[in-house]
């Protein structure tokens, strides 16, 4: 628009007739078209300059000089000290608007050097017009240059892009923040508002995305002074004092501040700082380091707990190094496996019953099957307890004695147990025979059967039993009535036992029953009157 402008003008002036020095180039008709500046207007149709002799005269009418015997504004530029018409037009004397910046940097000691669309002499026209950092803002509402309120105001100043609001002017920094191009110079010396080397880790704060977030005195911000600087990662926990660095670990040492999750180090790039680096540094609970995580896992071989036999842990179960998972683990010396997986000495026979060993008594720590013969070993086959056993187990007899606790009448049979008879010997009279098969005592099935009861006179087999009657029959004087009772052959009580016995025999004499003892009791029948040999016979 300026540029139109100024052709415009120049068209304008190049193509004005040719006046005199008294016109002016302010057209008229008539003299009441001229301002007061004016005196008339002339035949050319211009207004006329006043005449003068002395400045004075030009003063009532505003002009500045008086050349020539007329009134005018200039003769040189220098003469034009208003912004609004800084250019000596020298043809016509005559103050005009400004054509460039050339003509406005003379004007006021270059106060207004722009010049402005308008051809006006000003400040400035945009933010690149303002070159003082003190006023880097262009006020357009003035277009004057104005102290800075955001760093908007000062893009024009690359290396001083920063607005201190409270002066209103343009610095290398403002705040430590604003330091972030080099982290040798992070802190802003507010004094100078210049870059300076750090003084404390606030001043290095925003560095954090380089990691150098620490102050080395009189050097600048640095990724560590100290291994415990080095926390980022785990594969860079060792501070090289020479670089101020962060790299791989070279000891457990340097992994001190990632304990106690993982102190220790593994130097394979990559890795560093791990839960742990070999088995040694894991628990019975997770016995194995792999060597791919470097975490502790649970256990799958025995041999992944030799590192725990010293504390009664040396077997793999279900992953936990233990000394035993049942009681079946356990040495009988200590025979109950606990809850947290050792082995213990029992402390009740309901502990030792409950337990995989299935024993029923408990005796100074151990478990046994059995501790006396009597009380513990109750069956035919197993009924001695042999306490030189590991476990004092119940076995089976070796001799008589070891049955005795089960029954009087129970006999050893080796090989078998504790049984009835092992011959008919014995065995008793109502049982007489000793079975080959089952070493019970059963009865009889012929009288031979009953050799053994001789000296009892049961010498015959009767319903399986020995007996020497079932019947008076079976009997004889002088026993001659059968006690069914008890199987034996008795002597008569009276002439009663004799009549009613089998032998149908009326006297009961000295045991014996007889037909007759005495003839004229006894025998009373004419035909058989005379008792011979205990018999009625003919006289």
């Amino acid at each position: 628009m300026k540029i139109i402008f100024l052709v415009l003008a120049l068209f304008m002036i190049s193509h004005l007739p040719v006046v005199t020095a008294m016109e002016s180039i302010v057209a008229c008709i008539e003299d009441s078209d001229c301002t007061r500046r004016y005196v008339g207007c002339s035949s050319n149709g211009f207004c006329l300059y006043p005449s003068c002799t002395t400045l004075e005269d030009c003063a009532e009418y505003d002009w500045k000089l008086c050349s020539s015997g007329y009134c005018h504004d200039c003769l040189t530029n220098a003469d034009c000290t208003s912004p609004e018409a800084p250019f000596c037009w020298t043809e016509r004397a005559l103050c005009i608007a400004c054509l460039s910046n050339a003509e406005c940097r003379v004007l006021d000691g270059g106060l207004h050097p722009i010049c402005s669309k308008k051809g006006k002499c000003v400040q400035c026209e945009t933010q690149n017009d303002c070159l003082e950092p003190a006023k880097p803002n262009c006020a357009l509402s003035a277009n004057e240059c104005t102290n800075c309120t955001s760093d908007a105001h000062c893009n024009h100043f690359p290396t001083l892009p920063h607005c201190d609001s409270s002066i209103g002017e343009c610095f290398a920094c403002v705040t430590s923040s604003h330091c972030s191009a080099d982290p040798l110079l992070s802190r802003c010396n507010i004094t100078v508002h210049e870059c300076a080397v750090c003084e404390s880790n606030n001043d290095c704060t925003h560095f954090s995305s380089m990691s150098r977030t620490k102050c080395k005195a009189e050097y600048g911000c640095v990724e560590c002074l100290e291994n415990a600087d080095c926390s980022k990662t785990e594969a860079a926990s060792y501070c090289d004092l020479s670089t101020n660095t962060c790299k791989l670990c070279n000891a457990d040492s340097d992994c001190d501040h990632f304990a106690p999750d993982k102190p220790y180090c593994v130097p394979t790039v990559g890795v560093g700082c791990s839960k742990c680096g070999d088995n040694s540094h894991c628990d019975y609970t997770k016995a194995v380091c792999s060597s791919s995580t470097y975490t502790c896992e649970a256990c799958s071989e025995d041999t992944d707990c030799d590192l725990y036999a010293d504390i009664n842990r040396p077997r793999c179960f279900s992953g936990v190094c233990k000394q035993c998972a049942t009681a079946t683990d356990c040495d009988p010396t200590t025979p109950i496996c606990n809850a947290q997986g050792f082995c213990q000495p029992c402390t009740s026979d309901s502990q030792c019953l409950s337990s995989a060993w299935g024993l029923p008594k408990c005796s100074n720590g151990q478990c046994y099957a059995c501790l006396t013969s009597v009380d513990d070993c109750t069956t035919v086959a197993a009924s001695f307890c042999d306490t030189s056993s590991t476990f004092h187990e119940c076995k089976m007899c070796t001799q008589e004695s070891e049955c005795s606790h089960l029954s009087a009448t129970l006999h050893c049979k080796v090989g078998t147990g504790c049984v009835t008879c092992n011959s008919h010997a014995e065995c008793t009279y109502t049982l007489p025979v000793c079975s080959d098969s089952t070493n019970k005592c059963v009865g009889c099935t012929i009288d031979s059967d009953c050799s053994l009861y001789t000296p009892q006179l049961r010498t015959r087999c009767f319903s399986s039993q020995c007996k020497q009657c079932e019947a008076d029959s079976d009997c004889a004087n002088p026993t001659p009535i059968c006690n069914t009772a008890t199987g034996l052959c008795r002597a008569c009580n009276n002439n009663l036992d004799c009549l009613n016995s089998g032998w149908n025999l009326p006297v009961c004499s000295g045991g014996s029953c007889y037909e007759c003892v005495n003839s004229v009791t006894d025998c009373l029948t004419p035909e058989n009157s005379l008792c011979t040999s205990n018999t009625c016979q003919i006289c």
